[in-house]
């Protein structure tokens, strides 16, 4: 707060207390305290009140500059009051410069008297400067230079440093601070440690005291309220008591756990006496009362464990292979790093019910591969080869050959088969070995050749099909083949069941060749002229031949007259049948066919007579 009043009732006297030179036309009264510049331009008028607000979010550390005018009307009369007013929330650090301003038209009358203070909530102790200068462009002789000492309150200050790390699991642990004190020669003495608590962090308890400290600014903090959230902050003392304000806002916070979790349950399986697989889940239950369950491993032996991983109630996990009891381990730990107690659970790991055919594998290191050999038992699937991510122990590898029937009443299959020709046999191929261990898989299988001629199946077009989610097709390479099967190999990502599928062979038509008609020589005139000659001799011929009868036909003649002729007696001689040494065979055999026709024609007439 700054309140200063000027007054100009009478002449100048005095000037108590000023540094530098002042001159004016008329004796001066009386100066009691003055900082600040006055300058006179013009006139002075008259300003009754003046008040103006500084605010600061923080503790104070510099003003640099504040410049205010006051102007009257002719003379100076009467200046009731000038107030201005700077709030800080806080302690005030030094104020280096203040600058306030006056200026007057002319002569300067009288000033009777003008004060300003200084106020603070603690002594001031240091004076850093302030310096105001008073010239007159006119009537005023000389204005050297005048010098006026403020001094400030030295609060000292302290803070809590930040905590590290957030969760504390042991007490009790160390709390540090830093401070510093403004006055020249002075120090801290003390720094009290201040904090709350709170159980959830939403409800905290009322800020106590948990001790002074005059030492190396630190304390052995002990968690007087138990496990749970913490707040702090400092309040600083120096050597001459002035104190510290309390901090609107906590300085530091951390958490305090020392109970370890606690495991409730582990189960395998749901408490399944037994399995025929070496993949198992098992359901970890833990709680923390305070900082949280957060992470958890597990063992087979209880000695070497698996990375920390995080947190869940549930967790798919590898058993050791083979034959027997297994037992696995769990423990968890918390956000403050605190371990709970080893549980665990055993199972029994039984022999597989085996459908169909299987071969053993008895090791494939991780990133090799290893092949069942599966051609003694004379299946279609002469073999399958599993290429391992990680190291596969005991591997049992099971075939079956199956219809679609089969697999559509087990609920195996739930659509028809892929279009085309389908082998008779689908393959179901199972293993021990979890799915996410195999990298790929290679299908080693054969198909008759008496097969594809009877349905007319091209060997070039067999396909392997896998059905998950729907009929999948796989890259199927044709290997070789013998007098009886041929031979193929395919790659899958993994087992399941298996079909083997073919298309028609397509009959390619053959296009018909144009037979290539030779260009035959030029032939000359005379050719053809002789050509018409011989045709024409060669139909005289035949003509003549036809009008002309032959002597079978002259034969035939003569004995029709022979045979038909009427009856009647020659003299001398009675007439005789024919004979075949007179005629020959062949003219005898015509004769007798003749006869015959003669006979059907005489019948025929009367008949129709």
């Amino acid at each position: 707060s700054w309140t200063g009043t000027v007054r100009a009732p009478a002449q100048w006297n005095l000037i108590e207390s000023w540094t530098g030179t002042v001159r004016a036309p008329t004796a001066w009264n009386l100066i009691e305290t003055w900082s600040g510049t006055v300058r006179a331009p013009a006139e002075w008028h008259l300003i009754e009140s003046w008040t103006d607000t500084i605010r600061a979010p923080a503790r104070w550390n510099l003003i640099e500059t504040w410049a205010g005018t006051i102007t009257t009307t002719v003379k100076w009369s009467l200046i009731e009051s000038w107030t201005t007013t700077v709030r800080a929330p806080a302690e005030w650090h030094p104020i280096e410069l203040w600058t306030a301003t006056i200026r007057g038209t002319a002569e300067w009358q009288l000033i009777q008297s003008w004060t300003a203070t200084v106020r603070t909530l603690t002594s001031w102790k240091v004076v850093e400067a302030w310096t105001g200068t008073v010239r007159s462009p006119a009537a005023w002789h000389l204005v050297e230079a005048w010098t006026i000492s403020i001094r400030a309150p030295g609060v000292p200050n302290s803070n809590i440093n930040a905590i590290s790390p957030f969760w504390i699991n042991a007490t009790p642990f160390t709390i540090t601070a830093t401070s510093s004190d403004p006055s020249s020669g002075g120090y801290v003495a003390i720094i009290q440690l201040w904090y709350r608590y709170s159980k959830d962090k939403l409800s905290w308890s009322s800020w106590e005291n948990f001790g002074d400290n005059t030492g190396p600014n630190s304390w052995s903090f002990t968690a007087p309220a138990g496990d749970g959230y913490y707040q702090f902050y400092s309040i600083a003392v120096d050597d001459e008591g002035n104190v510290e304000l309390a901090p609107k806002v906590a300085d530091a916070i951390c958490g305090v756990d020392t109970v370890p979790p606690s495991i409730i349950a582990v189960v395998i399986n749901n408490n399944a006496p037994s399995t025929s697989s070496t993949s198992v889940t098992i359901t970890v239950l833990a709680v923390d009362g305070t900082s949280g369950v957060t992470q958890m491993q597990f063992s087979s032996d209880g000695v070497n464990w698996t990375e920390w991983e995080t947190f869940s109630t549930t967790k798919q996990y590898l058993l050791q292979a083979g034959i027997g009891m297994r037992t696995v381990y769990v423990r968890v730990r918390d956000n403050a790093g605190l371990l709970s107690a080893a549980a665990s659970d055993s199972i029994e790991i039984i022999a597989p019910e085996i459908k169909g055919v299987a071969a053993f594998i008895a090791l494939i290191p991780g990133g090799m591969s290893a092949t069942a050999d599966f051609t003694p038992y004379r299946y279609c699937i002469t073999g399958v080869t599993i290429s391992a991510l990680t190291n596969l122990e005991n591997v049992i590898i099971t075939v079956n050959q199956t219809s679609f029937q089969e697999l559509q009443r087990e609920g195996k299959i739930t659509i028809f088969p892929p279009s085309g020709i389908v082998y008779h046999y689908f393959w179901e191929i199972e293993t021990n070995v979890e799915s996410f261990s195999i990298a790929s898989v290679k299908i080693h299988f054969r198909l008759e050749k008496a097969w594809m001629e009877l349905n007319g199946v091209d060997k070039m077009t067999i396909r392997l099909y896998r059905f998950m989610n729907g009929w999948q097709p796989l890259p199927t390479d044709y290997i070789y083949e013998d007098d009886t099967c041929v031979y193929y190999e395919a790659t899958s990502p993994g087992l399941s069941v298996f079909a083997a599928v073919g298309e028609r062979v397509t009959l390619v038509p053959v296009k018909p060749v144009t037979p290539i008609t030779p260009e035959l020589p030029a032939v000359p005139h005379e050719f053809f002229t002789m050509l018409a000659m011989a045709g024409g001799l060669a139909a005289f011929s035949i003509i003549y031949s036809l009008l002309q009868p032959s002597r079978y036909y002259v034969i035939l003649k003569r004995l029709k007259k022979a045979v038909f002729a009427p009856k009647h007696r020659i003299i001398g001689r009675p007439a005789a049948a024919p004979t075949v040494e007179k005629f020959g065979r062949k003219e005898l055999a015509a004769l007798k066919k003749l006869k015959r026709i003669s006979e059907r024609k005489r019948k025929t007439t009367r008949k129709q007579q």
